[in-house]
């Protein structure tokens, strides 16, 4: 046995004395994306065994191929995990809930009508009647009761243009005009219909993110 033949022995030894077979997973030599992959099949593997019923399993198994057996063990735990009507309406639901309160963050929160009344110095009433024919935006949170996108605003009354803007509107719901004055808007460079509206210093600049509520959903 040459040198080099009595070092690869040697080596080949002590792997062995480790318990330890070259190339296998548990060697050090093994990328970790493959070690994670395993784990991560493994626990799949065990959710799949708790899940088919037992006839599914032996069907899988009763496969010629490995191949076969994992194609039957897919369908079957795909049908098995389909979501049903409730799950997904739960699921549509949950996502609404948290789009409406990204909404309200960017909006600067809600107001109340009292609130509102107080800033404008106008009466409760007239709050409400600039709502109902457009000339502010609300949400109704419960039962006849509105709050007021605090974005609208500014220190002094409303934003320049806001009556001409929420009028462009072709859209009822108040969430999505919402959603259209504060996200950024790609035809306004970026920035949003209502910061538009607010550092505009002229009619030209306002007709721009006038004209953009203007096509919104169309």
């Amino acid at each position: 046995m040459n040198g080099r033949s009595a070092r690869d022995g040697m080596r080949w030894i002590g792997t062995k004395r480790r318990g330890i077979k070259s190339g296998s997973l548990t060697d050090s030599r093994v990328p970790a994306v493959r070690l994670i992959f395993v784990r991560r099949v493994s626990r799949w593997a065990e959710e799949v065994a708790r899940a088919l019923p037992e006839a599914v399993l032996a069907e899988a198994l009763a496969s010629p191929t490995m191949r076969q057996s994992l194609a039957t063990v897919l369908a079957r735990y795909s049908d098995a995990r389909e979501p049903s009507l409730e799950v997904l309406l739960e699921e549509a639901i949950g996502r609404g809930v948290a789009a409406k309160t990204e909404l309200r963050k960017q909006a600067g929160g809600f107001k109340p009508t009292n609130w509102v009344a107080a800033h404008l110095g106008i009466s409760r009433q007239a709050v409400d009647k600039r709502r109902r024919t457009g000339k502010l935006l609300a949400v109704e949170e419960r039962k006849g009761e509105f709050a007021y996108p605090l974005c609208q605003f500014t220190p002094n009354g409303t934003l320049p243009g806001l009556e001409e803007t929420l009028a462009a509107f072709r859209v009822d719901d108040p969430w999505e005009r919402l959603a259209a004055l504060v996200n950024p808007s790609p035809a306004l460079g970026g920035t949003a219909v209502v910061d538009v509206l607010r550092q505009a210093r002229s009619h030209t600049e306002r007709e721009r993110a006038i004209s953009v509520v203007r096509e919104f959903l169309q």
